[in-house]
């Protein structure tokens, strides 16, 4: 069946003061920018993605959702059949960098400035370890060049899969806490990982349409003690 794949990009919308600006800043190279923030997809319900104060951090994708009025995800092709055959080195090198500081200077300068990142040029790092290329170069990376990466054939857009899914089965809380966990404690055990998925699918499959995941017990899970800070929010 059709699910959120590792390596999926989500491009969303900010609602908040910032977002104009942020828009009008990417358009000023000569595109019409949609989205403010770049999110990649390790599990059906968890991303990783770089934020001022936070650094790169994992987060549930339900939580990052409620900060963007409006998203989109995208797939490359050539890394999401990596993702099939390589999860396990694919989910270690996507998380290896958590916390690893945000820095707006590594947009605005041409020199390369180690141990820091935004979020799109910390996503443009992990494509080009594959050999995609979504700009000029990594550190030149916004959201408007994945955004036009949509133009190149080995990208699809996949927002209609991944919203299919979740009105489907819900979001997996609970699997996406376990994995976060797993990652955070630096014991990832990517066999055992990879075997979960695979249950997953196979549960879903048997499943389809039933919403499972989504009962009003699902609903009730405790949320994370972790907190998250999106900036285009302005809280």
């Amino acid at each position: 069946m059709n699910r959120i794949k590792l390596g999926d990009i989500l491009l969303l919308n900010g609602q908040g003061k910032t977002a104009s600006c942020n828009r009008l800043a990417q358009s000023i190279t000569g595109g019409n920018a949609n989205y403010t923030h770049v999110a990649l997809c390790i599990h059906d319900n968890l991303a990783i993605h770089a934020m001022p104060s936070k650094g790169v951090e994992p987060i549930l994708i339900e939580e990052l959702f409620k900060g963007y009025s409006d998203w989109m995800a995208i797939r490359n092709t050539y890394v999401s059949n990596r993702a099939d055959n390589e999860f396990s080195e694919m989910l270690l090198r996507a998380t290896k960098d958590l916390e690893k500081p945000y820095a707006l200077k590594s947009v605005l300068s041409s020199k390369h400035f180690d141990g820091s990142a935004v979020c799109s040029n910390y996503i443009a790092s992990f494509l080009l370890h594959y050999g995609v290329n979504v700009s000029a170069t990594v550190n030149s990376a916004i959201p408007l060049d994945f955004q036009d990466a949509l133009t190149n054939g080995d990208w699809e857009n996949v927002t209609q899969q991944h919203r299919d899914y979740y009105a489907s089965f819900g979001y997996d809380t609970d699997m996406a806490l376990c994995t976060l966990e797993m990652i955070k404690m630096n014991r990832v055990d990517a066999n055992l990982i990879s075997s979960a998925h695979n249950a997953v699918d196979k549960l879903c499959d048997v499943l389809q349409p039933v919403n499972q995941f989504s009962s009003p017990e699902a609903l009730r899970t405790p949320k994370p003690k972790f907190g998250y800070w999106d900036t285009d929010n302005d809280k």
